[in-house]
């Protein structure tokens, strides 16, 4: 039995794809603005998954912008943030998600939500999907995913086996196996940021590592 959990946002609770594209298209078009030579052609909606990486910056840099963790991440907070308020493109909660951190919530595990989305972002989605009195704690921002879910530990005093990270991308698994706590990888299309096939290809038979097609399959299997 487990005695906490860390969640990513994204792809497993907020189903924010759609919204994050929308910001993606906006950083580049104030990226391309100040390069000197020919701007980076924005990818299609299909392209820009089949690259996603863990941070904008990381995603940034592969497709050859030259900024830093920081900066991007403040670009997508602003544009995320613009999007919201003045355009209506709202994330939706992903199906399963709310039985979930209630099951949860019920069975007194906390659940600490480790993510790179903006952390008021996070308050204030969580607050619409009225899920918010479900999560004990939330690490969102530039913190690494590693640093978080270690601060974590530290300040609950709970053992590392005890506390899963459940993620749905290539950047929660290096994070957890990091900072030595179980990695249960929730794939689940269209929802996720990465396939099931390539996050198997990557991490199948690594010790400490579990798929699942779901968070109601961890329910389900009664791992909790």
């Amino acid at each position: 039995m487990v005695s906490q959990v860390t969640l990513d946002w994204s792809g497993c609770v907020s189903y924010d794809k759609v919204a994050v594209y929308h910001a993606a298209r906006s950083i580049y078009t104030r990226l391309n603005e100040g390069r000197n030579g020919e701007a980076i052609p924005f990818p299609s909606y299909s392209e820009i998954w089949k690259n996603a990486k863990g941070t904008t910056g990381l995603f940034l840099r592969d497709q050859g912008f030259s900024i830093d963790d920081a900066e991007a991440f403040n670009l997508m907070q602003l544009f995320y943030d613009e999007n919201y308020l003045r355009r209506g493109i709202h994330p939706t909660l992903i199906p399963g998600a709310n039985e979930f951190l209630r099951t949860l919530h019920a069975m007194g595990i906390p659940v600490t939500i480790v993510s790179s989305h903006p952390q008021f972002c996070i308050e204030r989605e969580a607050r619409h999907y009225g899920v918010l009195d479900c999560i004990e704690e939330i690490y969102g921002g530039n913190l690494s995913k590693k640093e978080a879910i270690q601060r974590n530990l530290e300040n609950t005093g709970v053992l590392p086996n005890k506390s899963p990270h459940i993620g749905d991308m290539d950047f929660d698994v290096h994070a957890a196996l990091a900072a030595k706590v179980p990695a249960f990888v929730v794939a689940h299309p269209p929802y996720g940021y990465q396939s099931r096939d390539y996050l198997e290809r990557e991490f199948k038979g690594r010790e400490g590592v579990q798929f699942f097609g779901s968070l109601a399959e961890i329910l389900e299997l009664d791992l909790l």
